[in-house]
């Protein structure tokens, strides 16, 4: 994982250690899936901070991490994509540790949290490459899966 001291930073996003620091506060939470823009693609330092995210799912519990979650399953979302930018090297390993305990770490928190529970469908879906049923998961409300269902069950 990408020291928050290290000097790579400046290559990547300088402003994203200390917003990884203030972790798990829901503002450093919000600011972080801002300067990554992970709704409009993937910043390639996303591949950095997503170790960072599920680092802290590991211990944290509550809306907090109901967003560090939901960010993490974003950015592995993104990178499934097609074209997404190219992972640097220097970050692919520790990426892979995050990426590999993303599951198990989404589905702690949705036995503490029934707010994560989404998410933690998310990270299922993208543990087998269903990019589609993954973003359809993190999407939608309770209120639209009952549409839904509603709407399904009803063709």
């Amino acid at each position: 994982m990408l020291d928050l001291a290290s000097p790579r930073w400046a290559d990547l996003d300088p402003e994203l250690p200390p917003l990884i620091a203030a972790l798990p506060e829901q503002r450093a939470v919000a600011r972080l899936s801002d300067r990554l823009r992970v709704g409009d693609g993937l910043h390639p330092a996303a591949y950095a901070v997503l170790p960072h995210l599920v680092t802290h799912l590991a211990v944290e519990r509550g809306p907090e991490a109901v967003s560090m979650a939901t960010l993490a399953a974003r950015i592995e979302l993104a990178r499934q994509r097609p074209d997404p930018p190219a992972m640097p090297a220097d970050l692919a390993g520790a990426y892979e540790v995050g990426r590999a305990n993303l599951l198990p770490a989404c589905l702690a928190l949705a036995a503490a949290e029934p707010r994560a529970v989404p998410v933690a469908a998310a990270a299922v879906a993208l543990g087998s490459g269903e990019h589609v049923l993954a973003e359809a998961y993190l999407l939608m409300t309770p209120a639209e899966a009952d549409a839904f269902l509603l709407w399904a069950k009803a063709r």
